[in-house]
């Protein structure tokens, strides 16, 4: 048990309705068993959403404090919490601060608290936090090169989703 953490891409294409006179038509592909196996779409239910698993990180609580602080509201109930661009720059430079003043730890403390909560991890702003927060860092930093261009040339909402 813990504080686990996704984020996930959705990109709508729900073109394949009638009325719009679109149709995609896609080839989809799983593997199982080690073997690729087609998946059929039934035209009947039209495909709406891509969903692509983006991130993963366990028991990172001050990003999430502050993913729940700054994007949730402070409501924090495991409910899928919609990311946007600003927030995603804004949680990159922070990250980027902290990395950059990593002898500090009042600095990280000022701009990334750790938040204590049931099997949310350590407090302490040690090694683990670091690289928790280089993690994330990283991540955002392949979001948001060239002003997002790779998630606004798909339209890509991110969202994120914690469980414990």
């Amino acid at each position: 048990m813990g504080l686990d953490m996704y984020w996930t891409g959705k990109i709508y294409i729900g073109g394949q309705f009638e009325h719009r006179g679109i149709n995609y038509n896609m080839n989809i592909t799983r593997i199982r068993n080690e073997k690729e196996v087609p998946v059929e779409l039934p035209d009947d239910l039209p495909l709406e959403y891509v969903e692509y698993h983006l991130m993963y990180l366990r028991k990172a609580n001050a990003i999430h404090n502050w993913i729940v602080d700054n994007c949730a509201d402070g409501v924090d109930e495991c409910q899928p919490i919609y990311m946007g661009f600003e927030d995603l720059e804004e949680l990159h430079n922070i990250c980027r601060i902290v990395l950059e003043n990593k002898d500090d730890p009042d600095k990280s403390e000022e701009m990334l608290p750790t938040s204590s909560g049931f099997f949310f991890g350590g407090t302490e702003y040690d090694e683990w936090y670091y690289r928790d927060i280089e993690a994330m860092y990283d991540f955002l930093d392949k979001l948001v090169k060239d002003d997002f261009a790779y998630l606004k040339k798909y339209d890509m909402d991110v969202i994120y989703h914690a469980s414990w």
